[in-house]
């Protein structure tokens, strides 16, 4: 009966679910205003198949039909179209191919291009294409001639990668940059011509390369001096003036060094440079550092000391991540952003001192640095971003100078912060930004945007306290090198001296009083011990005395004689 129930149900139901979706398209044929919505335009035309790129007058190559051996050249027009690229896998793993002409007209080979051409031997790329996309070339066992001319700037990660017939090449002077594994296990590849004015040669680009393997030099330079690889087995390694970079992955997992001098030729560490150093512990880096990539010292978990060259302008993301043994940090002035996650778990970070000039904090700069006890944020500090000081457990005062803005979970579950004081009327604080926190006092001259924050979020209106207007201008010196910090300044420094001098005079008299008092006492003690021993020694006489009867003149006589001899013992014992 049921069952008969619901499928009366359903059928009653089906026309009204269809009457009111018909309803809603009309609806919103009438109300919704008509999108534009274009489909890509493609042209097939011989062997070639095209797709026009939207709101240009240009078109790519997406897919080759034919069967010929040799393409002398690719069609510069489709229809009225101009062909500037050819797309993402439009030759891969073409079979029959052996040898291409890319012509003037084309400017970009995107990724994927000719990947898996097993029997490519041959290609000449004219100088209008600008950059070979990733792995556009990758895995063309056969391919032996590759012609490259003027103008080409950007050949990216893996696009040459396995070509395992690969013997030379020459790269143009126009090259900028060199992607990671750009020419990976080319196992014949053993002379590769790169000019001296080359910005970037990612890491791993030549391994697994004749040429590489022919490098008996300890520092393996290329281009203008980029440091690709460092294959010696110093513990202690100073870098040749030749240096001019230190590229990427050049010392990635060295387990052996432990200490670094960078020469004052150096202006670059790339990205991953010394990830994963476990055994360094101390590097000097000159003033001509500008730039530390993404995790340059990502893992360095001995390192101890790393000052910042005040040149230093970018500090990439996870640049010291996970560095345990760093103790303290001074951010230069020139450094206007700390990256994401720059100093994260960083948990023996105790002292951090930002130089003025600072204006960002990225996204979990420092979160669990959990040695962190005070905090100073000079006036140039703008933002803190999310999670910045996340999970600082140890962080028990903040001190914050400038109209800062401080986003959601910048000091979220930081357990023991108890004080926030803010000498300036900060810009904006997220309703989050104390997440997990309850028993707090924020400090600030009167600001009502504190003051609404606390009463706001649970801290209660009570919990904001107003302090006296106060300017700090001796929180940030540039001349103090050690990097260190206490986060105190100005007025507070001198009321704490004054307490601190009080403190020890009170100590120290009242210790000289309590040494005066027990020699005084001790004196008094044995005074009073003197006294009673004679008190004692007279008594005793006397009564021994009174209690022998003189029954005569003899036995009188042996007492008054007895006397004085025992009198002499007892004063000698």
């Amino acid at each position: 009966m049921f069952e008969k129930i619901v499928k009366k149900k359903n059928i009653l139901l089906k026309p009204v679910f269809a009457l009111t979706f018909m309803l809603t398209l009309i609806c919103a044929m009438f109300l919704v205003p008509a999108a534009e919505v274009s489909a890509a335009v493609i042209i097939e035309k011989g062997d070639f198949v095209y797709q026009v790129i939207e709101g240009t007058e240009t078109a790519k190559i997406i897919e080759y039909k034919g069967t010929s051996l040799y393409v002398n050249t690719l069609p510069s027009m489709a229809d009225k179209y101009k062909v500037t690229a050819i797309g993402s896998a439009a030759f891969m793993a073409s079979t029959e191919l052996k040898e291409i002409m890319i012509p003037g007209s084309i400017e970009v080979i995107e990724s994927n291009a000719f990947a898996n051409c097993q029997n490519l031997q041959k290609v000449e790329i004219s100088g209008s294409v600008e950059k070979i996309d990733k792995c556009a070339f990758m895995n063309c066992p056969s391919l032996k001639n590759v012609i490259l001319h003027e103008g080409l700037l950007y050949i990216e990660d893996s696009a040459f990668s396995v070509c395992n017939s690969l013997e030379e090449i020459s790269l143009p002077d126009s090259i900028v940059s060199i992607g990671k594994y750009a020419f990976f296990d080319c196992l014949n590849l053993e002379n590769i011509r790169i000019p001296i004015t080359i910005d970037e040669i990612g890491g791993y680009a030549l391994e697994g390369t004749k040429w590489m393997k022919e490098r008996k030099n300890d520092f393996v330079t290329a281009g203008g001096g980029i440091l690709i690889k460092y294959s010696g087995e110093e513990v202690s390694v100073k870098l040749p003036e030749r240096v001019k970079e230190i590229g990427e992955y050049a010392f990635s997992g060295n387990t052996k060094v432990k200490s670094l001098i960078l020469p004052a030729t150096v202006t670059n560490i790339n990205s991953s440079a010394f990830e994963n150093c476990k055994s360094i512990e101390s590097i000097e880096m000159p003033e001509s550092v500008t730039d530390i990539g993404d995790r340059a010292f990502y893992g360095c978990e001995a390192l101890k000391s790393a000052a910042l060259p005040k040149s230093l302008k970018t500090l990439g993301k996870e640049a010291f991540a996970r560095c345990s043994s760093l103790e303290t940090i001074s951010i230069p002035s020139k450094t206007k952003s700390v990256g994401p996650s720059a100093f994260e778990s960083c948990i023996g970070l105790r002292s951090i001192k930002f130089q003025s000039g600072v204006e960002t904090i990225e996204e979990k700069a420092f979160k669990d640095c959990h040695s962190i006890g005070r905090l100073v944020l000079p006036e140039s500090v703008k933002t803190l971003k999310s999670n910045a000081f996340e999970s600082c457990i140890n962080l028990t005062r903040v001190e914050v100078n400038g109209e800062t803005s401080i986003g959601a979970f910048v000091f979220a579950d930081c357990n023991n912060l108890k004080e926030v004081v803010f000498y300036r009327d900060p810009s904006d604080i997220n309703s989050y930004a104390f997440s997990g926190l309850s028993e707090m006092t924020f400090y600030s001259i009167g600001s009502k945007k504190v003051q609404d924050f606390a009463s706001d979020n649970k801290f209660g209106y009570e919990s904001a306290k107003v302090l006296s207007p106060y300017q700090d201008k001796g929180i940030i010196d540039e001349k103090d090198k050690d990097g260190s910090s206490s986060g105190y300044s100005g007025t507070y420094t001198f009321f704490i001296v004054i307490i601190i001098v009080v403190d020890i005079g009170v100590i120290v008299l009242f210790s000289l009083y309590i040494l005066y008092d027990q020699k005084r006492a001790k004196k008094k003690a044995l005074e009073m011990a003197k006294k009673r021993r004679r008190s004692a020694i007279q008594g005793e006489s006397g009564n021994e005395r009174a209690k022998q009867p003189v029954k005569n003149k003899t036995a009188y006589t042996k007492v008054r004689t007895d006397y004085p001899k025992r009198k002499n013992d007892e004063k000698r014992s």
